[in-house]
């Protein structure tokens, strides 16, 4: 990625390879000894004049003409005194001059560190060559002085001093992850979705800003495996009449406690905290968290929350919702569910949350992936519109939240092709 701005070019360096355009050899250094962090490359030409941070002041120095061999500008000096003064921000500076046999010595100085003798004498003219590089500092704004001695070594026949540009290294500050929205909606096929009159929010705005899996099956009939499968990567072979807090396997809830990131499944007309009564229109069936054993109890009380109690302002890393039966169209109508979907789904994006609407399972008499073909999509700030036919089900969804808050695979959903969730 290439950014001009004015005299500024900005290059991103990664831990695993160089962008193309200008990368610093400071900054791949930097890259290769600490490869969990990136580095940004910053190149700033002699003309940004001034005193913010990335830009130069000039005591004595004068621009000479324009000429491409100079990168745009040159500035230069051969009496002593003249100071050329770099405010920069980042961790590491260098500076790239013209050097030619006329050329003399500058005393250069970074912060608090002792000055040293620059040698700007050169056999030959070179253009753009870097005179020197600072020591790597602490991530901040620091000041580098170049003055001119007005000395200069026995082979040259001159004292100037030049300035091209520098380059200033930083550190790269990585996009932190937005939290992650998962709505499991019941019993529509894909077909029965996409193109429905009835369901407007969903195809007239949600599908045209979001990025539509085309080719998404749910794993089973009916609804309970489904949650199962996209929670711990299996199911359980006990249809919807598995016992509450029964289940025994690892599972996405118990991975984040593990890994000490926020949580919470959202249950529209649960009662009370991690309820476990079938109480209409709340069903326990499309709540997995009061089936696992590893959450019963402290954890479920904690984290298995009436959908009342959501907060926008401070969303869990991860959040599971459920909408009641009516509005998750189990025993409601296409525009009840679709109507509820456009109310909290445009909430969850402008809390900047990505945020993944999926349906259990597709009509009982669809077979594909064993639950039918249905609707998955992932909209928020940071998705690109469009669609994906990449094959995928609920193993894989459950495979690309793993992935996402580096958590690694469960049991089925190791083998499946992970959704790329960004």
């Amino acid at each position: 990625m290439i950014v001009r701005s004015f005299a500024v070019l900005a290059v991103l360096v990664t831990p695993l390879a160089l962008a193309t355009g200008m990368a610093s050899p400071e900054a791949t250094a930097l890259a290769r000894s600490n490869p969990s962090t990136s580095y940004s490359s910053l190149k700033v030409d002699d003309a940004a004049i001034g005193t913010r941070p990335n830009h130069i002041s000039y005591k004595g120095f004068v621009s000479v003409v324009r000429s491409s061999d100079y990168g745009g500008s040159d500035h230069d000096s051969h009496k002593k005194g003249s100071v050329a003064t770099i405010h920069w921000r980042g961790v590491r500076l260098s500076i790239q001059a013209r050097t030619s046999p006329r050329f003399g010595i500058g005393y250069v100085s970074t912060g608090h560190a002792a000055r040293v003798s620059v040698n700007w004498y050169t056999r030959g003219v070179d253009y753009q060559r870097t005179v020197y590089t600072s020591p790597r500092l602490p991530l901040g704004v620091h000041t580098t002085t170049i003055d001119v001695s007005g000395k200069h070594v026995s082979k040259s026949s001159g004292t100037t001093i030049t300035l091209d540009s520098f380059v200033v290294t930083t550190v790269a500050v990585p996009r932190a992850k937005a939290p992650v929205v998962e709505i499991l909606m019941e019993n529509l096929g894909y077909g029965s979705v996409v193109g429905n009159g009835s369901m407007r929010f969903i195809n007239n705005t949600l599908i045209p800003h979001s990025m539509l899996l085309t080719n998404y099956d749910a794993v089973a009939h009916p609804s309970l495996p489904n949650y199962d499968a996209l929670t711990s990567g299996q199911t359980e072979g006990c249809g919807d009449t598995c016992p509450t807090e029964s289940f025994t396997q690892d599972n996405i809830f118990n991975e984040l406690s593990q890994a000490r990131d926020s949580f919470a499944s959202f249950d529209e007309s649960m009662p009370s905290t991690c309820d476990t009564r079938a109480l209409n229109p709340y069903a326990p069936r499309h709540n997995p968290e009061v089936y696992y054993t590893d959450l019963a109890g402290s954890v479920c009380n904690g984290t298995d929350l009436p959908l009342s109690s959501l907060n926008y302002s401070s969303l869990p890393a991860f959040s599971f919702v459920t909408p009641n039966l009516i509005h998750d169209i189990h025993n409601g109508t296409p525009a009840q569910g679709d109507a509820w979907l456009s109310t909290y789904v445009p909430k969850f994006q402008a809390a900047g949350a990505t945020v993944i609407v999926v349906f259990d399972e597709g009509n009982t008499s669809d077979q594909a992936g064993g639950g039918g073909h249905v609707f998955a999509d992932i909209s928020g700030a940071h998705v690109t519109a469009g669609t994906n036919g990449t094959s995928y089900d609920h193993y894989g969804l459950l495979h690309g939240l793993l992935n996402y808050f580096n958590l690694g695979c469960l049991s089925s959903s190791c083998g499946a092709t992970p959704v790329s969730i960004p």
